[in-house]
């Protein structure tokens, strides 16, 4: 079971372990495993805290040891994804966001199923529990997870069995369609540029190396209506009868058999349709992870895997460099594609810089938005070219005028900030930011978060002070995922500022979805919480104090650094140690942190001589 988790991970998962080993003999108790579990990101119940326990703890001694936790972990975190498909499922049928399935949408869903309307109103009464005429999102989960259960033994049969097809359909595309296993994260793409990394005010820009994968990850299939809206990698296919082609907007669920391969193949063989050679090319990527034969040695999957993805590859350099056929205009999805390949080394391709950034200004020929705004930040980061900052203006230009949502919040920081040696433009920034805001997603919720920035400073020229509005910014940011949203209403809730109520459990509501993205800010402000408790909400907890803030702090953050040191020179959930607080003084110092220097200073001059606990000392949360 824990053969899929990653080095990094075990080794994560270790150093938690053994905080609460205090005697050093491999083993925690039962009761501490809670703790040790939310200082790793994951938030059990009591209840499945229990059934966890009486799964390992098979002797009853109240024990466990590191295997046993490791391998529970692994199977928790295994649970975990399944949970988040099932929600990226629920979001597909709940169009208008309320939380509740209605008829009206399941008939949108289900376009060109040809559903009566009594077999529509049928799965609504399997689903619906309560009776109210509509599936909320645990009644979806049960009938989920009941269909789970079910495809163990036997099929599930009638409306269920079809609406959970359709929801497995829609469920977003995995690391698995690209060739890599699901539980290692797909590798640093030096072209995948999240705008927000982009958008810091100091006009230094950093190497390609130093940008986390973003929003772009590789290898993807952008639209050409924005950066970041997968196009769907399946086209409809050829009726037998060589009829003219049914598109649909659903994508079909296709098998992943050799003999649907087969067919597939002689299918697109002749098929004049770039949009549907580029979508069978996908198909073999997917199904190079997908098709198992039990019949084939471990050798011969190897080699039918490695025979997928070369003619996947093969296809797709046809249709960058001559369309289907010579003399047609190559496909811009597939050059696009082939630079992100080329930028990291995907489907066994060298990492060549230069070959990327031409087929990246190859496919901004065609005017394809991504592959512009990456042409861009090719020209402003130096990757594959060299760095010249009006060019990449230009680009920035011609994407956002596109409807590139990334480049319009890009081209907007830029002329706001004054980055690239432009002039700072105030009036033509918030233009554009208001509209890379208007058509946000999950993937680009950035301008969101930069206009409520601008609205919640009284003092700001730019755009006119409303913590009110700032504060429906940020919540439509966080509502999409974005975490220094979710943070910044945490903030909100705790101190009762933009126009918010001072509430408690809100508060630590939003902190705690950002510090499950790996907020560090959010981690730190959780260590407040429960360094004091809140009556009714949080239980006072100074080891899960110690470890938010030692989350927070192995991020650099200079506030979590000194509350570190704090919590270690005095022992406040963990043992004390002056030498250790000292280092964690020292960095938080070398940022520029006064208090931490102060206490630095302190203990040098005291000889190490630690505080006692105090009330006052113990608000360190700054």
């Amino acid at each position: 079971m824990a053969d899929h988790l990653s080095e990094e991970q075990i080794a994560e998962f270790k150093e938690a372990f053994s905080l609460f080993d205090k005697d050093g003999d491999g083993s925690i108790t039962t009761k501490e495993l809670g703790t040790v579990m939310r200082s790793l990101g994951q938030n059990p119940t009591e209840a499945e805290l229990q059934d966890m326990v009486n799964e390992i703890d098979a002797d009853g001694d109240g024990t466990i040891d590191f295997p046993e936790f490791l391998t529970m972990m692994a199977r928790k975190m295994k649970d975990t994804d399944s949970e988040e498909e099932i929600k990226e499922a629920f979001k597909v049928f709940d169009k208008d966001g309320n939380g509740f399935i209605s008829a009206a949408e399941l008939r949108h869903v289900y376009v060109g199923e040809k559903l009566s309307d009594q077999e529509v109103e049928e799965m609504i009464r399997e689903a619906d529990t309560d009776g109210d005429g509509q599936i909320n999102y645990d009644e979806f989960v049960r009938m989920m997870m009941s269909k789970s259960v079910r495809d163990g033994t036997e099929q599930a049969v009638g409306p269920t069995r079809s609406m959970c097809a359709m929801a497995s359909m829609y469920s977003l595309p995995n690391n698995s369609a690209y060739g890599m296993d699901p539980g290692v994260a797909p590798p640093v793409d030096p072209y995948a540029y999240d705008p927000a990394v982009l958008a810091t005010p100091p006009p230094s820009i950093p190497a390609p190396y130093g940008f986390a994968p973003g929003v772009y990850g590789s290898p993807s299939v952008v639209s050409r209506s924005s950066s970041t809206r997968m196009i769907s990698p399946w086209a409809s296919l050829h009726d037998a009868d060589g009829s003219e082609r049914r598109r649909s907007p659903m994508p079909p669920t296709l098998p992943y058999t050799k003999e649907f391969v087969d067919e597939y193949r002689r299918r697109m063989k002749n098929d004049p349709d770039p949009e549907a050679q580029f979508a069978f090319a996908m198909y073999l990527i997917d199904a190079a992870k997908r098709v198992a034969d039990p019949r084939d040695s471990a050798k011969q999957a190897r080699k039918y895997r490695d025979a997928l993805l070369s003619d996947s590859l093969r296809l797709i350099k046809r249709l960058a460099t001559n369309g289907v056929a010579p003399g047609k205009p190559p496909y811009a999805d597939a050059q696009f594609f082939l630079a992100n390949c080329f930028g990291n080394g995907s489907l066994g391709l060298p990492v060549d810089h230069l070959k990327a950034y031409h087929l990246y200004v190859q496919a901004s020929k065609q005017n394809h938005p991504a592959a512009t705004y990456r042409t861009a930040v090719c020209n402003e980061v130096g990757a594959g070219t060299k760095r010249n900052y009006a060019r990449g203006l230009l680009f920035y230009r011609k994407a956002a005028s596109l409807g590139d949502t990334a480049g319009m919040y890009k081209l907007g920081l830029i002329l706001l900030h004054g980055q690239l040696d432009q002039p700072r433009n105030a009036r033509e920034a918030i233009v554009w930011l208001r509209r890379a805001a208007d058509q946000a997603d999950e993937d680009n919720p950035h301008a969101l978060h930069e206009l409520a920035q601008l609205h919640e400073t009284p003092e700001s020229v730019v755009a006119a002070y409303n913590e009110a509005y700032a504060r429906d910014l940020y919540t439509q940011a966080a509502q999409l995922g974005y975490a220094p949203s979710q943070c910044k209403l945490g903030e909100a809730f705790a101190r009762g500022t933009l126009c918010c109520p001072v509430d408690p459990r809100v508060s630590v509501s939003w902190y705690t979805k950002a510090a499950n993205k790996g907020d560090g800010h959010a981690e730190l402000a959780l260590s407040g919480w429960y360094l004091t408790g809140a009556e009714g909400v949080l239980t006072q907890s100074d080891s899960e104090a110690y470890l938010w803030a030692r989350r927070a702090a192995n991020k650099g953050i200079a506030n979590a650094e000194y509350a570190v040191g704090h919590y270690t020179e005095v022992g406040i959930g963990v043992k004390n140690d002056v030498e250790e607080a000292k280092r964690w003084y020292a960095r938080a110092a070398a940022q520029g942190h006064a208090r931490a220097a102060q206490q630095l200073q302190r203990l040098r001059q005291s000889h190490g001589r630690a505080p006692a606990r105090d009330g006052e000392s113990d608000c360190v949360i700054v």
